[in-house]
């Protein structure tokens, strides 16, 4: 169910979905239906009376607390949703489109909103799956993940700034691997400071990271294209729970080291490999992985602590953190 603690998360009202739905759809009756999930954004799903379903995700309220790469989470997403399709690579079609805008004199216009086509699926951690077939779909989620993956960009970074987006003026990015990571510490770095959650001397810690180790993190040269939050939540599985339906939430997707899409741990298990293929190894694989750790945990931390109001799970992530920067010594 959704978090209603979140700060983020706000229910809309029957008149902000009507509006939404007659200006896409027209005059066309309908119902909706509050999803689970809804730490971030507060998604529905849409029946309408012709038979027709979609799920509409409305942005966060309080955006002047989001991190600076969240702020355009939706035109990543469709872009990488696009990149997708070209390849054969199973995502979500997204039909419309609403950027935020703080000058909208509605809620659901000041925080933008998707709406895509909706999937008859169920989420890869459902239990209705049984370890058998959940083992067969990991292999195919490898192979997927590897097709992801494989995508090359120009430049490193997120990839609304690396492809461009319609109020950036094109594409930007970053030439080194190591100067994307520099910029997201520091982002991170200047947001979580004023909670107090790490000591002074823990963020210097934190932000040298990518100065420290410059020169093993930019043997990375390729920029490519990593999803970064793929756990099973983000996968959807076919009614009879043969195949993966597709990949969702790419929001937070990135141009960089395709072993930042496996330092989260998410897919760790050898039916994942045995379709993504063999996993990244070595010391200095093993240090980089312990940096992406960290930058994962400290983003998490303070999405926890300012976003969701969730201080328990905030000193979980911070302690994990801190683990990490640790064992790099």
């Amino acid at each position: 169910m959704p978090n209603r603690n979140s700060r983020l998360f706000r229910e809309l009202t029957r008149g902000e979905l009507a509006a939404a739905v007659r200006r896409h759809f027209g005059a066309v009756d309908f119902t909706a239906r509050l999803m689970d999930g809804g730490l971030f954004n507060t998604t529905y799903l849409l029946s309408l009376s012709d038979g027709r379903r979609y799920v509409l995700r409305s942005g966060p309220v309080n955006r002047q607390l989001l991190l600076p790469f969240e702020l355009r989470l939706f035109q990543s997403e469709t872009a990488v949703y696009k990149l997708c399709h070209e390849r054969g690579i199973p995502v979500p079609n997204v039909v419309e489109l609403v950027l935020p805008d703080d000058r909208a004199d509605s809620s659901i216009d000041c925080r933008g909103y998707m709406i895509t086509e909706y999937i008859d699926s169920l989420p890869m951690t459902s239990e209705l799956i049984s370890p058998d077939e959940k083992s067969v779909l990991r292999r195919e989620l490898g192979e997927i993940t590897a097709r992801f993956n494989s995508i090359e960009g120009a430049r490193f970074g997120r990839v609304c700034d690396v492809l461009g987006a319609s109020d950036a003026g094109g594409g930007s990015g970053f030439a080194r691997w190591s100067d994307w990571l520099e910029s997201e510490f520091a982002a991170a770095c200047g947001a979580i400071r004023p909670y107090k959650v790490f000591s002074e001397t823990e963020l210097d810690c934190i932000l040298n990271l990518p100065e420290k180790f410059r020169d093993l993190i930019d043997k990375v040269k390729a920029p490519r294209l990593v999803h970064a939050d793929l756990w099973e939540g983000n996968v959807l599985v076919t009614p009879d729970k043969k195949h993966i339906a597709a990949i969702i939430d790419a929001d937070r997707a990135l141009f960089g080291d395709v072993g930042f899409e496996l330092a989260g741990g998410w897919n760790d298990t050898p039916e994942f490999y045995s379709g993504w293929g063999e996993p990244p190894s070595g010391i200095d694989y093993e240090t980089r992985r312990l940096i992406y750790l960290a930058l994962y945990r400290l983003i998490d931390t303070y999405v926890y602590f300012a976003e969701y109001a969730d201080p328990e799970s905030g000193t979980q992530t911070r302690n994990k953190a801190l683990d990490a920067i640790g064992r790099l010594g």
